[in-house]
């Protein structure tokens, strides 16, 4: 801005004109999202774990973003959508081992602000953890139990069966067949 005072009859006065500098900046606002990382867990040769969520946030005012998933080291296991999208939002995350080995593998998941363009905090990148574990084998032993009961007579003593699983803890359920 520039100020040019002038005195009585048009006279010059001194230091006039003054020039004010001003800066007028505008910001394109702030790309968040949370959480910063996903894990997903899948048996080999399994179905694929549920989809996670990713919620993206804008602020003062909605920013368009752009998705992209890249797994490290190539492959085709982990996905995002959708390809883009607004603040508020959300981008869903999946991870399908498909014929994967037995292992760890990584990947990540990149969010970048579109307009406003110059968005601070973009891009964002959010670390993916694939597992894929070795499925589990349950073994009973002994596989089969009897009992012989006389009407009458005490209950027959109770036997014990040991469940063992291979790859780690399993759950299970126990269904007792009253037979005939």
């Amino acid at each position: 801005i520039t100020i040019t005072a002038n005195g009585p009859g048009g006279a010059a006065v001194a230091d006039s004109p003054v020039t004010i500098p001003v800066i007028f900046q505008v910001n394109a606002g702030t790309i968040s999202a949370t959480p910063a990382s996903v894990n997903f867990t899948q048996l080999a040769g399994g179905s694929a774990p549920a989809s996670q969520t990713i919620t993206v946030s804008g602020s003062p005012n909605a920013i368009n973003f752009s998705v992209t998933a890249a797994a490290d080291n190539g492959g085709t296991w982990l996905s995002a959508t959708p390809a883009t999208g607004a603040t508020p939002g959300t981008v869903q995350i999946s991870a399908n081992a498909g014929t994967l080995a037995v292992g760890s593998y990584t990947g990540k998941v990149t969010i970048a602000a579109i307009t406003p363009p110059g968005a601070s905090g973009s891009p964002i990148t959010i670390s993916v953890t694939l597992n894929v574990v070795a499925a589990q084998t349950l073994t009973a032993s002994p596989n089969n139990v009897n009992f012989t009961y006389i009407t009458g007579t005490p209950a027959p003593a109770s036997q014990t069966v040991a469940l063992s699983s291979t790859g780690g803890a399993a759950p299970f359920a126990v269904k007792v067949d009253q037979g005939t």
